[in-house]
This record gives C-alpha cells, structure tokens and sequence, in this order.
C-alpha cells in the first residue's frame, strides 16, 4: 500500500509512547540539550566543544519530526535534531542551501499494530549521529540499527545502547524527553538528550 505521510500533530496524538515515562525527572534538567560525549581517549576536536573535563557538548537548536502509516501493520516515525535554531524544517528553507544541512542525530521508530510496547524506546530501530569530530575514532556518520528499542551489537564500535527516556509529544504534555545513553567499545561515553518540542516537518508524500 502507497506511503502516506500524515499530519505531524495526528502523529503527536497517536498513541506512539503513551505508557513511557521519564525515569528520573531531575535528570531531565541536569543535562542541556545536546550530544554529550565523554571520550575515552583524549580527542582534538574544537576547543569550543569542549569542557574542563574533556567530554564534548554538541548542543541541539532545533528539532523536526514526522511519520507515515503503512496499513495494516505499523506506523513509523522519525525525529531529526539540529544544532542550530531553526524555526522552520531546513530542508525545504533552500533546496541547494540543504545539501549542507543535516542533523546532529535522528532516531528511526516504528510501532506495529497489536503490539504492547511497555519500555523507553522500544519502537527505535536506528539511531543516526552526523558531524561528529573522526577524532573521537567513531567516524563522521555513525550508524546504530536496533531491533525494536534492543541493540544486537550491528555496529563494530558500539558496546551497548540504553534508552533511559524516549517519550514523545501526547495530548496533555506537548514536549518530548529523549535520554538514551551509548557505550562505544573504547569506552566513550555518548548521551543523547532532548527535552522540548518536535515540529512538524511539513513533508507530503
């Protein structure tokens, strides 16, 4: 059946993570907004990113969402996260401009119809982080596929990834609080951590 991009705020009120909830609502507000990567080794990425502990903040400006239903069987989401503030969904604000967008990290869900999702995250099947610094070792486009919120190692450089948060938008609480934590081989430290609102990216299809 064709692909039907639908309304972002139908996929806000669809019933996506209703039963999650955050872990630890403090935590929430001791992180900002952004990638946070405690490396292993002593990385040479801009000083600018980095704090007197060594770990590397990527912050997060913006963040852009939609999804589709594929009937019967599931619906699918995806939330892009930017560095910079935009106000509107920079892919459609210059098409030659956009070739040089992309965002900081994006997460990949899709919730099957008749299933019970009872766990942070257990819709995710890939997380995507870009422009990280090759100093860090995990190259500048970092792949993580997961099978339904669970890593089964598909990635040589990745350890372990936990999702302590994934809990979008509903009808009584617009914003959305995403804390996942991943563990590299080599012992880097990388948390992804959003607190706020999603918008649409206006996407037909």
């Amino acid at each position: 059946m064709k692909y039907n991009i639908f309304l972002f705020a139908a996929l806000l009120l669809a019933c996506l993570t209703g039963c999650e909830t955050l872990n630890n609502d403090e935590e929430t507000v001791s992180y900002p907004n952004a990638i946070i990567i405690k490396p292993a080794n002593p990385s040479l990425v801009d000083a600018g990113l980095l704090m007197k502990d060594g770990t590397v903040i990527y912050p997060i400006g913006s963040a852009f969402g939609d999804g589709g239903f594929y009937v019967p069987d599931y619906i699918s989401s995806r939330c892009m996260f930017f560095g910079e503030k935009y106000t509107e969904w920079p892919l459609r604000l210059d098409v030659a401009a956009a070739l040089d967008v992309a965002p900081a990290f994006a997460i990949h869900a899709v919730e099957y119809f008749g299933v019970e999702y009872t766990k942070p995250g257990q819709q995710i099947n890939e997380i995507v982080l870009a422009g990280i610094d090759n100093s860090l070792g995990l190259g500048y486009s970092l792949s993580i596929p997961m099978k339904q919120g669970k890593y089964e190692g598909e990635n040589s450089l990745i350890k372990d990834v936990r999702i302590d948060s994934y809990q979008r938008a509903t009808i009584t609480d617009d914003n959305t609080y995403i804390h996942i934590v991943i563990t590299s081989n080599a012992g880097d430290v990388i948390i992804l951590h959003f607190t706020g609102k999603i918008l649409p990216t206006g996407d037909v299809g």
